[in-house]
C-alpha cells in the first residue's frame, strides 16, 4: 500500500476490523497518519462516514517524547499537512486535524479507530480520549 509503512500483517488485521464494523455506527479515526497511506484505504472503504485524521504533519513532537519510554524520536515521519491531503485529494470524506493530540480532537462517535501515534504519550492521550467515545 503506498503511503504505508505496515507489514502485510498489520495492515491485514486492519482490513478484518474493517470487515466487522459495517453496521457498526459512527466515524473512522487514524491517530499518527504519516504519508496517510491508511487513512486513505479508510476513506475509500467507507465513503459515507468521515474518516478524522489526526498528526502533527511536522513529524514526531518533542511534546510528550521520553527517551525512557519511546522507540523513534522527534522529527522522525515528517509528512506534510500538503503532500497528505494530495495523497487523499479523490477522498472527500477525509477530515484533517493538524497539531497536538488530544488538543486537536474532534468528533463524537467512532466505529474504528486506528492509533498509530508512535509515542507513549501520543497513544495513552489516544485510549484516554477514544475509548468512551467507541461504539459497541
Amino acid at each position: 500500500m503506498t503511503g504505508s509503512q505496515l507489514s502485510d500483517a498489520k495492515l491485514a488485521g486492519i482490513r478484518a476490523a474493517c470487515d466487522k464494523i459495517a453496521d457498526v455506527p459512527g466515524d473512522l479515526a487514524e491517530l499518527g497518519v504519516y504519508r496517510g497511506g491508511v487513512s486513505r484505504m479508510l476513506a475509500r472503504r467507507f465513503p459515507q462516514r468521515t474518516v478524522h485524521l489526526f498528526d502533527t504533519f511536522t513529524g514526531i513532537p518533542w511534546d510528550g517524547y521520553d527517551a525512557d519510554k519511546d522507540r523513534h524520536r522527534p522529527g522522525e515521519f515528517a509528512c506534510s499537512l500538503g503532500d497528505v491531503r494530495a495523497a487523499l485529494l479523490d477522498c472527500p470524506n477525509a477530515s484533517f486535524h493538524p497539531g497536538l493530540f488530544p488538543l486537536t480532537a474532534a468528533g463524537e462517535r467512532f466505529a474504528l479507530v486506528h492509533l498509530d501515534a508512535d509515542l507513549y504519550a501520543s497513544t495513552l492521550a489516544g485510549l484516554e480520549w477514544f475509548w468512551p467515545r467507541l461504539s459497541a
